[in-house]
Protein backbone atom coordinates (compact mmCIF):
# COMPACT_ATOMS: atom_id res chain seq x y z
CA UNK A 1 0.00 0.00 0.00
CA UNK A 2 2.76 2.11 0.72
CA UNK A 3 3.29 3.40 -2.95
CA UNK A 4 -1.01 3.48 -3.85
CA UNK A 5 -0.98 6.90 -1.47
CA UNK A 6 1.03 9.56 -1.85
CA UNK A 7 4.20 10.87 0.23
CA UNK A 8 5.33 9.72 3.93
CA UNK A 9 2.21 7.96 5.87
CA UNK A 10 1.56 5.60 8.56
CA UNK A 11 -0.75 2.09 7.02
CA UNK A 12 -2.42 0.84 9.77
CA UNK A 13 -5.56 -2.30 9.08
CA UNK A 14 -7.37 -4.14 11.58
CA UNK A 15 -7.62 -7.90 12.98
CA UNK A 16 -9.70 -10.35 10.09
CA UNK A 17 -10.13 -11.45 6.58
CA UNK A 18 -11.53 -8.19 5.63
CA UNK A 19 -8.59 -5.61 5.94
CA UNK A 20 -9.48 -2.10 5.81
CA UNK A 21 -6.36 0.09 5.47
CA UNK A 22 -6.40 3.36 7.18
CA UNK A 23 -3.89 5.61 5.64
CA UNK A 24 -2.46 8.59 8.58
CA UNK A 25 0.18 10.92 6.44
CA UNK A 26 2.66 12.41 7.97
CA UNK A 27 2.06 16.34 7.17
CA UNK A 28 5.77 16.95 6.64
CA UNK A 29 6.36 20.52 6.45
CA UNK A 30 9.22 20.85 2.92
CA UNK A 31 11.90 21.61 6.02
CA UNK A 32 10.83 18.40 8.13
CA UNK A 33 11.19 16.52 4.75
CA UNK A 34 14.55 18.60 4.15
CA UNK A 35 15.70 17.52 7.19
CA UNK A 36 15.13 14.10 6.45
CA UNK A 37 16.79 13.60 3.29
CA UNK A 38 20.09 15.53 5.10
CA UNK A 39 20.56 12.37 7.32
CA UNK A 40 18.71 9.77 5.27
CA UNK A 41 20.99 7.21 2.71
CA UNK A 42 19.61 4.48 0.80
CA UNK A 43 22.60 1.67 0.01
CA UNK A 44 22.10 -1.29 -2.24
CA UNK A 45 24.30 -4.14 -0.26
CA UNK A 46 24.76 -6.34 -3.62
CA UNK A 47 24.16 -9.10 -1.51
CA UNK A 48 20.55 -10.91 -2.34
CA UNK A 49 18.47 -13.42 -0.50
CA UNK A 50 15.30 -15.60 -1.69
CA UNK A 51 12.97 -15.12 1.15
CA UNK A 52 9.70 -16.50 0.00
CA UNK A 53 9.37 -18.71 2.56
CA UNK A 54 9.23 -16.35 5.52
CA UNK A 55 6.14 -14.90 5.50
CA UNK A 56 4.34 -18.43 5.72
CA UNK A 57 6.84 -19.37 8.65
CA UNK A 58 5.66 -16.25 10.48
CA UNK A 59 2.29 -16.92 9.79
CA UNK A 60 2.52 -19.86 11.42
CA UNK A 61 3.90 -18.97 14.53
CA UNK A 62 1.49 -16.53 14.89
CA UNK A 63 -1.54 -18.81 14.54
CA UNK A 64 0.31 -21.37 16.30
CA UNK A 65 0.51 -18.46 19.21
CA UNK A 66 3.98 -18.70 19.68
CA UNK A 67 4.58 -15.87 22.24
CA UNK A 68 7.81 -14.59 21.05
CA UNK A 69 6.01 -13.71 17.54
CA UNK A 70 3.46 -12.47 19.10
CA UNK A 71 5.42 -10.35 21.12
CA UNK A 72 7.61 -9.11 18.18
CA UNK A 73 4.69 -8.66 15.99
CA UNK A 74 2.67 -6.30 18.75
CA UNK A 75 6.30 -4.31 18.87
CA UNK A 76 6.97 -3.89 15.72
CA UNK A 77 3.24 -2.46 15.39
CA UNK A 78 4.00 -0.46 18.60
CA UNK A 79 7.36 0.97 16.23
CA UNK A 80 5.46 1.74 13.52
CA UNK A 81 3.71 4.19 15.33
CA UNK A 82 6.38 5.48 17.31
CA UNK A 83 8.74 5.88 14.00
CA UNK A 84 5.75 8.04 12.78
CA UNK A 85 5.57 10.32 15.80
CA UNK A 86 9.51 10.54 15.56
CA UNK A 87 9.41 11.76 11.88
CA UNK A 88 6.68 14.02 11.97
CA UNK A 89 8.43 15.47 15.26
CA UNK A 90 12.31 15.98 13.74
CA UNK A 91 13.43 13.27 16.16
CA UNK A 92 16.04 12.39 14.40
CA UNK A 93 18.24 10.43 16.93
CA UNK A 94 15.09 8.67 18.20
CA UNK A 95 14.34 7.63 14.99
CA UNK A 96 17.72 5.80 14.43
CA UNK A 97 17.19 4.51 17.99
CA UNK A 98 13.40 2.84 17.02
CA UNK A 99 15.09 1.96 13.18
CA UNK A 100 17.17 0.03 15.73
CA UNK A 101 15.27 -1.71 17.40
CA UNK A 102 12.73 -2.80 14.37
CA UNK A 103 16.57 -4.58 13.01
CA UNK A 104 16.83 -6.52 16.31
CA UNK A 105 13.21 -7.76 16.24
CA UNK A 106 13.27 -8.58 12.66
CA UNK A 107 15.96 -10.33 13.70
CA UNK A 108 14.39 -12.44 16.58
CA UNK A 109 11.72 -12.81 13.52
CA UNK A 110 14.32 -14.51 11.42
CA UNK A 111 17.98 -14.99 12.34
CA UNK A 112 18.80 -15.20 8.95
CA UNK A 113 17.78 -11.62 8.23
CA UNK A 114 21.18 -10.81 8.63
CA UNK A 115 24.57 -11.94 7.77
CA UNK A 116 28.36 -11.57 7.99
CA UNK A 117 28.95 -9.15 5.41
CA UNK A 118 25.80 -7.29 6.63
CA UNK A 119 27.23 -6.64 9.77
CA UNK A 120 30.52 -5.93 9.30
CA UNK A 121 29.37 -3.33 6.81
CA UNK A 122 27.03 -2.08 10.21
CA UNK A 123 30.04 -2.00 12.04
CA UNK A 124 32.06 0.04 9.51
CA UNK A 125 29.37 2.68 9.62
CA UNK A 126 28.79 2.95 12.97
CA UNK A 127 30.20 6.23 13.56
CA UNK A 128 28.23 7.98 11.40
CA UNK A 129 24.61 6.31 12.43
CA UNK A 130 21.61 7.32 14.79
CA UNK A 131 20.18 3.87 13.10
CA UNK A 132 19.74 1.40 10.57
CA UNK A 133 17.91 -1.69 9.04
CA UNK A 134 17.71 -3.81 6.24
CA UNK A 135 14.46 -2.99 3.94
CA UNK A 136 12.09 -6.06 3.87
CA UNK A 137 12.54 -9.63 4.96
CA UNK A 138 16.83 -8.78 5.15
CA UNK A 139 19.54 -10.66 4.24
CA UNK A 140 20.85 -8.23 1.68
CA UNK A 141 18.98 -6.10 -0.95
CA UNK A 142 18.42 -2.22 0.44
CA UNK A 143 20.07 -1.12 3.58
CA UNK A 144 18.22 1.96 5.16
CA UNK A 145 21.13 4.28 6.86
CA UNK A 146 19.88 7.53 9.14
CA UNK A 147 22.90 9.59 9.96
CA UNK A 148 23.31 11.69 13.22
CA UNK A 149 23.37 14.61 11.12
CA UNK A 150 23.66 16.22 7.77
CA UNK A 151 27.88 16.44 8.40
CA UNK A 152 27.89 12.52 9.31
CA UNK A 153 25.57 11.84 6.10
CA UNK A 154 27.96 13.46 4.02
CA UNK A 155 31.17 11.78 5.69
CA UNK A 156 28.58 8.45 5.03
CA UNK A 157 28.13 8.94 1.65
CA UNK A 158 31.46 9.11 0.52
CA UNK A 159 33.00 6.75 2.52
CA UNK A 160 30.36 4.21 0.71
CA UNK A 161 31.02 5.68 -2.51
CA UNK A 162 34.84 4.08 -2.19
CA UNK A 163 34.20 1.22 -3.94
CA UNK A 164 35.59 -1.30 -1.85
CA UNK A 165 32.54 -2.35 -0.72
CA UNK A 166 30.41 -4.72 -2.67
CA UNK A 167 27.10 -1.93 -3.27
CA UNK A 168 26.37 1.31 -4.23
CA UNK A 169 24.12 4.34 -3.21
CA UNK A 170 20.85 4.57 -4.72
CA UNK A 171 18.98 8.27 -5.33
CA UNK A 172 15.46 8.01 -3.64
CA UNK A 173 12.75 10.58 -3.91
CA UNK A 174 9.33 10.95 -1.62
CA UNK A 175 6.85 10.39 -3.45
CA UNK A 176 4.13 13.33 -4.20
CA UNK A 177 1.77 11.17 -5.78
CA UNK A 178 0.09 7.79 -5.68
CA UNK A 179 -0.40 5.39 -7.95
CA UNK A 180 -2.31 6.49 -10.92
CA UNK A 181 -4.33 4.76 -13.52
CA UNK A 182 -3.87 5.49 -16.97
CA UNK A 183 -6.99 4.75 -19.42
CA UNK A 184 -6.72 5.07 -23.03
Amino acid sequence: MGGVYPGVKLGMSGPGLRQRIRVEPLGWSTEREAEFKDRFVLYYTGIQRLAKNLLAQIVRSYLAREVSTIQVLHSLKTLATEMAYAMREGEWDYLGQLLDRHWRLNQVLDPNTTNAPINALLRETQPWLAGAKLASAGGGGFLMLLAKSPEAAHTLRARLERGDLPGRLHEYAIAPQGLGVAIE
